[in-house]
């Protein structure tokens, strides 16, 4: 089955090693999209990649850090739906025909959609319980009343207590949203940023109760380090200050901190 109503823009950094398994479970959905690769910077080892699967390498010659590539990745997408694929994460085969399938009949009122997801270590052992996982899906609580969410109390809600909202996962609907730029301040909370400000606008936040991504995780992962210099930390207990009083800002940042720290993988 083929659509142009959906487009899988691939955010690479670094020459991944597991760029190759993202592009190949994009490939395998049961509804095709459009793929493109995007980097700050070219390589031999892309160009090789890309030219493998016949897929476009933009190159964001304009610099400017992360929330610059994914705002350029954005840009460059021609179809209504858009995923700004993780390099390092893989897709299951029905993550495209679902999303879509949620927004079906509500595309002049969708903002995003989202999945749920479980996490890849690298002992191979997929998981998809812990304290991460059960805080997460305290925040989603909201959606019992529905797959969709349109009042904005309620969107915000579900944003109060930390970023229940796995940014592989999120499918934009760029038909309904329109231009939209990555805030340059955050390096890492950016995304949490980015479904608080789409939050105060009209729309609905759709959530999709299905685990669709299996998220990477191993130490040398952008996220991971992110994690342990304490810069996510840091971006969380701002992000929250902006939303609580300082002092339960600080505690529930302390408490994100915590959670993310651990627990380690045995392999």
């Amino acid at each position: 089955m083929i659509t142009k109503a959906h487009t899988f823009a691939i955010v690479a950094y670094n020459d991944s090693p597991f760029l190759e398994d993202c592009i190949q479970s994009l490939l395998k959905q049961t509804v095709k999209s459009e793929i493109y690769v995007c980097a700050a910077v070219s390589s031999d080892y892309l160009k090789l990649i890309t030219a493998k699967y016949g897929l476009p390498l933009l190159v964001n010659s304009f610099g400017g850090g992360i929330a610059a590539d994914w705002s350029f990745a954005y840009d460059q997408c021609a179809t209504d739906f858009i995923t700004l694929a993780h390099q390092d994460d893989i897709y299951l085969n029905r993550y495209t025909e679902s999303c879509l399938r949620a927004v079906k009949g509500r595309e002049g009122v969708n903002l995003i959609t989202f999945t749920d997801y479980a996490e890849l270590p690298t002992n191979g052992k997929i998981r998809s319980w812990g304290p991460v996982f059960i805080l997460k899906r305290i925040g989603l609580l909201p959606f019992l009343v529905g797959q969709t969410i349109t009042a904005g109390f309620l969107k915000r809600s579900i944003l109060a207590f930390g970023n229940p909202i796995a940014c592989p996962t999120v499918m934009y609907n760029k038909g309904k949203i329109g231009k939209f730029r990555f805030n340059d301040k955050y390096l890492c909370s950016l995304d949490w940023e980015s479904w608080i400000r789409l939050s105060r606008i009209e729309g609905g936040f759709s959530y999709v109760n299905k685990k669709l991504l299996w998220h990477r995780i191993y130490e040398r992962s952008q996220s991971s380090m992110l994690t342990r210099d304490r810069t996510r930390h840091h971006e969380e207990q701002e992000l929250l200050a902006g939303l609580w009083p300082r002092p339960l800002a600080v505690l529930l940042a302390n408490l994100h901190y915590f959670l993310a720290a651990g627990p380690k993988d045995k392999s």
